[in-house]
């Protein structure tokens, strides 16, 4: 059984997904702008994971429906650990949207990097000292 199989997701779609918590810091509204030009190229097959959880959720699932990219973007909540190499196999691509102005205040730890980069995956982040 294929990743995206046991996972739910439809074998006929690109898939660029995030995992993480959902802080300001890690740039996903800058990256739900992002999918919604994605979407006005006229990317049809494509969909985008959003794994994970945190105060602004709420926030950016506003953001996607603001947008109109209800159908484009799936929010999957809080997965257990053991299920993050499961999800992120489903990715033909990973996204990292660092924002750039914690890194300079705090430094970054690129941990989710390595993630992916341990399950293969190519990977799409910002330009942003440390990655």
């Amino acid at each position: 059984m294929t990743c995206r199989k046991r996972a739910g997701f439809d074998e006929d779609y690109f898939y660029a997904g995030f995992v993480g918590s959902f802080r300001s810091w890690q740039g996903l509204d800058t990256l739900i702008k992002a999918i919604n030009i994605v979407r006005k190229q006229g990317y049809e097959k494509i969909r985008f994971i959003l794994v994970g959880n945190g105060d602004p959720l709420e926030q950016f699932k506003e953001m996607v429906k603001a947008y109109g990219l209800g159908k484009e973007t799936i929010f999957t909540g809080r997965v257990k650990y053991e299920e993050v190499p499961i999800l992120i196999n489903c990715f033909d691509v990973c996204l990292a949207p660092f924002k750039k102005e914690r890194n300079a205040k705090i430094g970054l730890s690129p941990l989710k990097l390595y993630e992916y980069l341990a399950c293969g995956r190519p990977v799409i982040t910002s330009r942003v000292e440390g990655v």
